[in-house]
């Protein structure tokens, strides 16, 4: 049996970095309490940087690229804006989902097929405005 490795093992075990035999020590994290608690708050750990990290970039992105006007948008929807500027709304639109909702909207209100956003970010604005909107049912 193998016995309980250091935390720098196991933290790269859970990063999913190579670690000598790796096998066995997925059989013995997986039979050991103390591993598996200690592996499972590396996990959390791990998710809860990743979450500080993405919403650090957000805020950095909102600060650098100032919301777009209702006419931007618009122009934006239609084609209508430079390359740099397209560039810097997806940017936009990536850390700030109600700017995102808003170009959807726009897209919609105005019969495009489908809005010139990505897919992910489309699914992710619109949760963010059913949650808003949820949010506001409930007060």
């Amino acid at each position: 049996m193998m016995k309980c490795p250091d935390r720098k093992v196991l933290a790269r075990f859970c990063d999913g970095e190579a670690v000598v035999s790796r096998d066995e020590l997925r059989t013995h994290v997986e039979s050991c309490a103390r591993c598996r608690k200690r592996a499972r708050q590396q996990d959390q750990l791990g998710m809860l940087m990743e979450a500080a990290l993405k919403k650090r970039a957000r805020s950095i992105v909102k600060e650098s690229i100032p919301c777009p006007s209702a006419e931007e948008v618009a122009l934006y929807i239609e084609g209508g804006v430079p390359l740099y500027r397209k560039k810097q709304l997806l940017q936009h639109f990536c850390a700030c989902p109600a700017c995102a909702r808003a170009a959807l909207d726009a897209a919609q209100a105005g019969g495009k097929a489908s809005p010139p956003l990505p897919a992910a970010l489309v699914r992710e604005a619109r949760a963010v405005y059913k949650r808003g909107r949820d949010d506001r049912t409930r007060e």
